[in-house]
């Protein structure tokens, strides 16, 4: 007898759902965009942009203490990506981070319009938008709050995928240069063109990377000074040191809490290069595996495994990245509620779906051993997914 999932009534309450989506979309917007201490990563945009105006080095640090009116981390996208912010930087900065935020509000309106009628095909129930909004963490309210790009880098991409899952390779590969000029790794993502492209996927393929290389190669003949500056900034930004846990769930930094639990907890030195190889080789299993279910969703005869290699593809991403924010988790949110929705999870779906609810009730890292690992519960929550994936492609061979 066929497992069928014992959905709660879905219509008329989905309106009511998206009361409480709206309440806290709102209420971020008129209690987070006015606060000076919230928000933190808009004062870079805006004053990176105002020393543009002013014909000052992007990565001026000094000159960015001066104009700003408290200390704030210098600017660590490319150079070129600093005219997307100028529109922002002719307000008041107060009213311009209400406008930021705003746009963003907008698109986040857009992403989960989108994600429920085209990448879930309205598969969905009334827990769909406290998944959205609470899942990892709250990883999508928390780039509310802290002020990140990462809202309209999604919408980047999700436009992308929209065209890649339609058939129009260019503006698929057109919106990942998008989202790609300002972190370079989610350029990777141009590789699904050759898992799920036509004839043409290699074309598209060599002539995408062609002008993302065009693209790093003019941003440093422009200014070889700016471009050296940026990567100097971009290093330092990645390095930053005790952004572990909360703020940046990842399996490096799980790994180096490990280091420091035995280190410290029970007296175990471990050498760094051994946590250097537990991490390539952990990233190299999560590849092949992934690879291999990529080959055989290709030869399936399933309907949607092309939604499925793309949903695999943000699962396995975010499992590797040696560097993953809290508010990164976004990219996960459709893949996450995809696979709970799948029949081979249907007598485990409400457990699975109020787990995705958890959060951790604190916004800054130092919870003490044995609960500092709990600070990597997104992560952990990823890899369940990804378990998920291979189980569900797999066990249909």
């Amino acid at each position: 007898m066929e497992n069928r999932r014992q959905d709660l009534p879905y219509g008329r309450l989905e309106s009511v759902a998206l009361i409480p989506v709206l309440l806290v979309l709102l209420w971020s917007f008129f209690m987070y965009s006015g606060l000076a201490d919230l928000q933190w990563d808009f004062p870079v945009y805006y004053y990176t942009a105002k020393m543009h105006s002013m014909g000052v080095g992007l990565y001026d640090s000094e000159t960015l203490l001066e104009i700003a009116p408290y200390p704030i981390n210098t600017y660590v996208y490319p150079p070129l990506t600093v005219y997307f912010f100028k529109p922002f930087s002719f307000f008041e900065y107060g009213l311009a981070q209400h406008v930021f935020l705003g746009v963003k509000l907008l698109l986040v309106g857009v992403l989960l319009s989108s994600w429920r009628d085209f990448f879930l095909k309205r598969d969905v129930d009334v827990f769909y938008y406290g998944a959205c909004l609470l899942a990892y963490n709250m990883t999508l309210i928390r780039d509310l709050i802290g002020g990140n790009i990462s809202v309209f880098e999604q919408a980047f991409l999700w436009s992308g995928f929209y065209f890649l899952l339609r058939g129009r390779h260019s503006l698929f590969s057109l919106f990942v240069l998008a989202a790609s000029s300002f972190k370079l790794n989610l350029i990777v993502f141009l590789g699904l063109v050759l898992l799920v492209g036509d004839n043409a996927r290699y074309r598209v393929f060599l002539r995408s990377a062609f002008v993302f290389s065009l693209y790093l190669v003019f941003s440093y003949l422009a200014s070889p000074s700016q471009f050296d500056s940026y990567v100097n900034s971009a290093n330092l930004s990645v390095s930053i040191p005790n952004e572990r846990g909360v703020l940046n769930p990842c399996m490096p930094e799980l790994l180096g809490d490990l280091s420091d639990i035995l280190r410290y907890e029970y007296g175990i030195f471990t050498p760094g290069i051994l946590w250097q190889i537990i991490y390539l080789l952990t990233s190299l299993t999560v590849l092949l595996l992934t690879l291999k279910a990529f080959m055989v969703l290709r030869s399936s005869s399933a309907s949607d495994w092309r939604r499925m290699i793309l949903f695999l593809s943000t699962v396995a991403f975010a499992l590797v990245m040696p560097r993953f924010k809290d508010y990164s988790y976004i990219l996960l949110l459709p893949a996450t509620y995809f696979i709970l929705r799948r029949p081979k999870y249907v007598r485990h779906y409400n457990f699975l779906v109020m787990a995705t609810y958890f959060v951790i009730p604190i916004f800054s890292s130092g919870l003490k051993y044995p609960f500092t690992l709990l600070e990597y519960y997104p992560l952990f929550m990823a890899y369940a997914v990804w378990v998920m994936y291979l189980k569900d492609v797999f066990s249909d061979r």
